[in-house]
């Protein structure tokens, strides 16, 4: 801050970051650092207590913005562009300190009036952004990740050899074997079924197991719930000689198609 001095009396000019400022330190500092800037902008202004404010609303906003992030399945969160979320909170800000201070800060410029340098912004930014990569950092190194990523891995690589296994009996029906079909599905493929049931409930125990693997695990069990469903219509209509049973069976297969799909898109 310079001082000017008129009559012999001394004031002091103060500079203030400018709304482009107090955006390039959002998007590197994320809302922590605008309300720093913003914070500093209010007390600069001879109003400390609405300073006070803009910090406490930049903290709780950044703090809510990774409880967010956090919360969202692995799958979401790779989909989400790197870029994507913090020009969306940069925008946003940008809005608001425009609508808050943009007024007095455009009036500030038109009497010529000082502004702090980008640079000192961009540093406030940087600061912030360490500051929040050193706490992720230690929240990981406090709280490791317990989940056991290899013994999940193990139940899905069974899951699919047994699901390989039981789909064998649209090999034998597309034959037209229908007798060893009827004894395939008594004697392996509802087996087969209940013992990815049985794997399920086991990675289900698993500690720390992640959200949308607990979600995933859901949608297969149900899948195998239906195979096994549709595997006693389909022996049963193979033993009666009977046709009554295609609509059952196909209502069950569009309902198993659904969940395919489901599984498709959270991959």
């Amino acid at each position: 801050m310079k001082d000017l001095i008129l009559d012999g009396e001394v004031y002091e000019v103060k500079k203030f970051f400018a709304i482009k400022s107090i955006a390039l330190a959002t998007f590197f500092g994320s809302p922590l650092a605008a309300g720093f800037l913003i914070g500093q902008n209010y007390r600069n202004q001879g109003n400390s207590a609405l300073g006070v404010v803009a910090v406490v609303a930049g903290i709780l906003t950044t703090i809510l913005l990774f409880i967010g992030i956090l919360s969202l399945p692995d799958q979401v969160v790779s989909k989400i562009p790197n870029l994507l979320v913090p020009l969306i909170y940069t925008t946003m800000i940008s809005f608001f300190v425009d609508r808050l201070q943009g007024p007095f800060l455009r009036i500030h410029r038109q009497q010529n009036g000082g502004f702090y340098s980008m640079w000192i912004a961009f540093g406030v930014g940087f600061i912030c952004m360490l500051t929040l990569v050193g706490f992720l950092w230690g929240s990981v190194l406090v709280n490791p990740d317990n989940f056991d990523k290899d013994t999940y891995d193990q139940g899905m690589t069974a899951f699919k050899s047994n699901e390989e296994e039981a789909l064998k009996l649209f090999t034998l029906l597309d034959n037209e074997d229908f007798d060893q079909a009827s004894d395939f599905i008594k004697n392996t493929g509802i087996a087969k079924w209940l013992e990815n049931l049985k794997i399920l409930a086991e990675m289900d125990k698993l500690e720390g197991i992640y959200p949308d693997l607990k979600e995933q695990n859901e949608l297969l069990r149900r899948y195998c719930q239906l195979r096994i469903q549709s595997y006693q219509l389909i022996h049963k209509k193979i033993i009666q000689h009977t046709s009554s049973l295609d609509v059952q069976i196909e209502d069950l297969d569009r309902m198993i198609g659904n969940i395919l799909e489901k599984l498709n898109r959270n991959k």
